[in-house]
């Protein structure tokens, strides 16, 4: 879930935090997600650091990253593993353990890929349009 976090430091400044948590799917997921974030936050204050307030959240729509399945059953010859997002369909490959995430496949590495649109058939619109 995409949602904004409007904080006000002790200082009095106010400034907005915006997240992208594919993990929460709802409005209380979200609300307890920031107040434990900001409560982690200040008790782990650095020198210089100031303590903040959540003032209010705002959820805006669903989180735009890709969430990646397994599609392969064991690592493929060259040391990754094929994936595929749940939401769109779009895919690629995972080398080693994936710390630097997954590769798009060749067909899906134009920018309008690296955001997660939802709907595999959106792509294809936008496949034949291009």
């Amino acid at each position: 879930m995409q949602f904004k976090i409007k904080v006000k430091n002790s200082d009095g400044t106010i400034h907005w935090e915006k997240y992208d948590k594919p993990e929460l799917h709802t409005e209380a997921q979200v609300q307890q997600w920031a107040v434990d974030t900001i409560r982690r936050f200040n008790a782990d204050l650095r020198p210089g650091e100031l303590r903040r307030e959540i003032i209010r959240v705002w959820t805006f729509g669903d989180s735009q990253e890709h969430t990646w399945d397994k599609l392969s059953l064991v690592t493929e010859p060259g040391g990754f593993d094929r994936m595929q997002c749940r939401k769109c369909g779009i895919t690629g490959k995972r080398y080693g353990l994936g710390q630097s995430g997954v590769q798009l496949d060749k067909e899906f590495q134009k920018k309008r890929y690296i955001k997660c649109i939802g709907h595999l058939w959106k792509h294809l619109v936008m496949r034949v349009s291009a």
